[in-house]
């Protein structure tokens, strides 16, 4: 095999990322929020669609409770050809397990329900840097609203927290417990943040 042979095999052997939005409409500080209006539109549409602008996402799937609370977002997500999940309303880990098995993936996008301005090309980024060097996770140097509502994490660093905690904040906040207390366990990659 030739050099430049080599280079085209590694390119194309791309993994595949989806995308899940964590919902649920029993907030406590705003009940509802996810289908409120936002300039013309439920605020769960700008997140999905915002999702579908990511280059390098094959799925974006909604993932929400059973709970009788979270009936009008389903029947929003069903109405509106929007990918949707339900399960536990606690365990969002598990939901998060729940939607890998339907749709496998190397890597997936964790995007929050109640963030609208999620960034399409830094997904892609992060992603395309998890691919490069084989990485679970990326950590930025600093705080930013760009990270806001948004990461990407290797499927198999999921479904390992998954396995090994039964910690409430894991399975509610799906996994960053464990992994800020077992750093060691994840191939880590540093981000730096772009000065704006």
């Amino acid at each position: 095999i030739y050099k430049n042979e080599i280079i085209f095999f590694k390119k194309t052997l791309k993994k595949k990322a989806i995308a899940i939005i964590q919902a649920r409409s029993s907030s406590q500080r705003l009940p509802g929020k996810v289908l409120m209006d936002l300039a013309g539109k439920p605020m769960i549409m700008h997140i999905v669609e915002r999702a579908r602008q990511c280059k390098n996402v094959s799925e974006v799937i909604v993932a929400t409770s059973r709970e009788h609370s979270d009936n009008d977002l389903s029947n929003y997500c069903t109405t509106n050809d929007i990918k949707c999940i339900r399960g536990s309303l606690d365990n969002v880990l598990e939901r998060f397990i729940q939607v890998l098995k339907l749709y496998p993936a190397d890597y997936v996008a964790r995007i929050t329900g109640d963030c609208p301005l999620i960034h399409p090309g830094f997904i892609d980024r992060q992603i395309d840097i998890l691919q490069r060097f084989e990485a679970d996770l990326i950590k930025t140097d600093t705080e930013s609203t760009l990270v806001e509502g948004q990461g990407v994490h290797s499927a198999k660093s999921l479904e390992s927290i998954f396995k090994k905690s039964n910690d409430k904040d894991d399975l509610e906040h799906v996994g960053s417990k464990y992994i800020s207390n077992h750093l060691n366990d994840f191939r880590i990659i540093k981000f730096n943040l772009p000065k704006y």
